[in-house]
């Protein structure tokens, strides 16, 4: 992807947000145990498609098989737009891999997507 095209998907944002599923024990899909607020770095990441190494959501909070089934924490990550940061990983679930980011909200997935929508109509309104 081109910085044209991947700055045509975050929609031109300096920031974009993406919507991680936890289990029960914080867990995402690959067992990444990640806090429900502030700064996540992932120790192992690189900028390739495979899941094992970094966080992955979904862009903008949609819903897609990249979550785990038994998500019952859903938290939304402000991740910084770069394509040193974030890598697509489907076009068309929009899921990406990224680096680090920070955890603005936590909770059930209508509070958090609701959250995300917000952000995304308002990109400059305040977050931590």
């Amino acid at each position: 992807m081109n910085k044209k095209e991947f700055l045509s998907l975050c929609g031109y944002n300096k920031f974009i947000m993406a919507l991680i599923g936890l289990d029960e024990n914080s867990s995402d899909i690959v067992g990444n145990i990640i806090p429900q607020d502030g700064p996540i770095l992932s120790s192992n990441f690189i900028l390739n498609k495979d899941i094992l190494n970094g966080y992955s959501g979904s862009l903008w909070g949609l819903k897609n098989s990249n979550h785990p089934k038994n998500s019952v924490i859903w938290i939304a990550v402000r991740v910084e737009a770069s394509v040193e940061n974030v890598i697509l990983l489907d076009g068309h679930t929009q899921s990406i891999k990224f680096h680090q980011g920070f955890v603005c909200k936590s909770g059930k997935y209508t509070e958090v997507t609701n959250f995300i929508d917000g952000y995304k109509d308002n990109p400059f309104c305040k977050v931590p």
